[in-house]
């Protein structure tokens, strides 16, 4: 217990290095039951709180899920989450306080993950999207470009950080297959079921990137990190700024 609030209060810290947002006015009530997640105190108002984040331990039964996470309240001009929800797996807790600097950094960047998914990275977000000056969404955020020989659908993130990525990533300002061209851009993940299909970015082209759907970093040494890929689409919500000093190169 002590080494998962240790490693918590790590993660909140950290985020709030690097992430910079419009401080909410005033307090707000915040959701006391969200049916089939969680029941809390019906009497919360958060104060000074840009994002009020409940964490809660549940068992999962025998997945192998280090945790999860969604909002459950946002604001209604911005679509900014203004209230979430962290659930961690009791099979999978760690031993020891985990921080970026630590040599196992498994946990602490899963729950980092598991915070942006809640910040608005997520297929039930893509099409909110907007300018930080605007609050009308982009149009067309999302483009697909299909594979004949293969019948495979290549679906990308296209706004504009998204899309200044691509061109730092690969040098090209197009994507172009089978004759058809669509501006370059993020791709996102089309496999490992339900719960990483379609709000991950795609694995092959950034897996030493926090927000992909696989974990490949072994217990031995640090390899997952905070890249330009997960800032870039944080950047694309339209409502938040970056720090880039904490960001790693992929």
């Amino acid at each position: 217990k002590s080494a998962l609030k240790g490693t918590m209060e790590n993660v909140k810290n950290y985020l709030q290095k690097i992430l910079l947002v419009d401080q909410v006015n005033g307090p707000y009530k915040v959701l006391s039951n969200v049916p089939n997640f969680f029941t809390i105190d019906s009497s919360i108002f958060a104060k000074d709180t840009d994002i009020y984040l409940s964490a809660f331990i549940r068992t999962y039964g025998v997945s192998d899920t280090l945790a999860s996470a969604h909002y459950v309240m946002k604001d209604t001009d911005t679509h900014r989450p203004l209230q979430g929800a962290i659930y961690v797996n009791s099979r999978h807790l760690p031993n020891e306080i985990q921080d970026e600097y630590s040599n196992n950094t498994n946990f602490f960047y899963t729950v980092v993950h598991e915070i942006c998914h809640a910040l608005g990275i997520s297929s039930e977000s893509f099409q909110k999207y907007h300018p930080k000056d605007s609050n009308t969404p982009y149009k067309d955020p999302i483009v697909t470009l299909n594979d004949k020989k293969t019948g495979k659908k290549h679906t990308f993130l296209v706004t504009p950080y998204s899309h200044k990525f691509a061109v730092m990533q690969w040098g090209v300002e197009s994507f172009t297959l089978d004759g058809v061209s669509v501006p370059s851009g993020i791709e996102i993940e089309d496999g490992g079921g339900t719960g990483t299909a379609g709000s991950h970015p795609e694995c092959r082209i950034g897996n030493q990137d926090l927000m992909v759907g696989s974990l490949l970093q072994a217990e031995e040494g640090p390899y997952t990190r905070f890249t330009p890929l997960t800032a870039a689409i944080l950047l694309d919500t339209g409502n938040y700024d970056i720090v880039w000093e904490k960001i790693q190169p992929l």
